[in-house]
């Protein structure tokens, strides 16, 4: 069901948002988990429609490089109090339902988009539009598309 490619595998490397915003958002995706005490992953998910520039599922991509990584259990725990998040994979639908459910959590807190983009401004000089476009690609509103969700996964 979930292809545990590196980042880069299909496309050039520099087609995919800042590896540094990638973990970010992984890490913001961890700590709603934890928020909401998702820990065997019943209810978030993170997107499963696949980035439109590198056809890649990105925070997806992100949780599966982590996921074989040795330092993973000691990072989840260091993240979430203690706990070790689960990689539960679901079909289309079902993570298509995990994500709306993903994205009201951050529909909750809407001025880390905001935040994110003035920093990234301040920082780098990358225009606010193009910062936000940054984070839609990562997190991309949900529309149940038979497309987007052909396999589904986490």
């Amino acid at each position: 069901l979930c292809s545990s490619v590196p980042l880069g595998a299909r496309k050039p490397p520099f087609l995919f948002p800042p590896t540094h915003v990638m973990v970010e958002e992984y890490v913001r995706f961890l700590k709603l988990k934890h928020k909401v005490k998702d820990y065997a992953s019943q209810f978030l998910s993170p997107p499963m429609i696949a980035d439109p520039i590198t056809g890649v599922k990105l925070l997806d991509e992100v949780w599966h490089i982590h996921i074989s990584m040795p330092s993973y259990d000691a990072d989840c725990r260091a993240l979430t109090g203690g706990h070790v998040v689960q990689h539960v994979p679901a079909l289309a639908e079902h993570a298509m339902i995990r994500y709306e459910q993903t994205w009201r959590e951050l529909e909750e807190d809407k001025s880390w988009c905001d935040a994110y983009a003035v920093e990234r401004r301040l920082l780098t000089g990358t225009p606010l539009l193009e910062a936000n476009q940054e984070l839609m690609r990562i997190w991309p509103e949900p529309e149940y598309d038979d497309d987007s969700y052909d396999d589904g996964c986490c």
